[in-house]
């Protein structure tokens, strides 16, 4: 038996399934770039419909009806629109050197705030607790909590406060 290795031989031609799948396929993307034109003809013959339907805006603008509930303003409303910025702003020119702020915590609906921060001393906090009681726009601060801390050799003061904010 004599084994005789050909690789020069040419491959086949390609099954005529192949061809028909090819085919198959080339119209099914024709067909289907056909139907997206139509469609998107339709939705811009629908906009142009919707434009027409929609009021233009005039001059004098349009009134809404009132409803019972919307007599009284929501509680949060002011405090939304107020000038946090503002705050925050005196919060930090309001702090001396030796006063770290830790956190701010704001309950816009009451207007209230919370306030952690860490003193180098007591004295340092008392002053601080006291200046903010002068701060246009804040009334009621409060000490709430204190806890003296010592790390690394370093004494601290860490102090909790709570305020009532006003909005202008």
């Amino acid at each position: 038996m004599k084994l005789s290795l050909d690789f020069s031989h040419p491959r086949p031609a390609p099954a005529r399934l192949a061809w028909i799948m090819l085919l198959a396929g080339l119209l099914a993307a024709v067909a289907g770039t056909l139907r997206y034109a139509e469609l998107l003809e339709e939705s811009r013959a629908v906009s142009v419909r919707l434009a027409a339907l929609t009021p233009k805006a005039s001059g004098k603008p349009a009134t809404a009806a009132k409803r019972p509930d919307d007599a009284a303003p929501h509680p949060g409303r002011a405090l939304l629109a107020a000038d946090w910025g503002g705050l925050l702003t005196a919060f930090e020119r309001s702090r001396p050197d030796d006063i770290a702020l830790l956190a701010l915590d704001a309950e816009a609906t009451r207007g209230g705030l919370q306030i952690s921060a860490e003193a180098r001393d007591q004295r340092a906090m008392l002053a601080y607790v006291a200046g903010l009681g002068r701060t246009p726009g804040l009334d009621q601060v409060v000490l709430v909590s204190h806890a003296d801390q010592e790390r690394e050799g370093e004494k601290a003061v860490r102090f909790n406060l709570r305020a009532h904010w006003r909005a202008p």
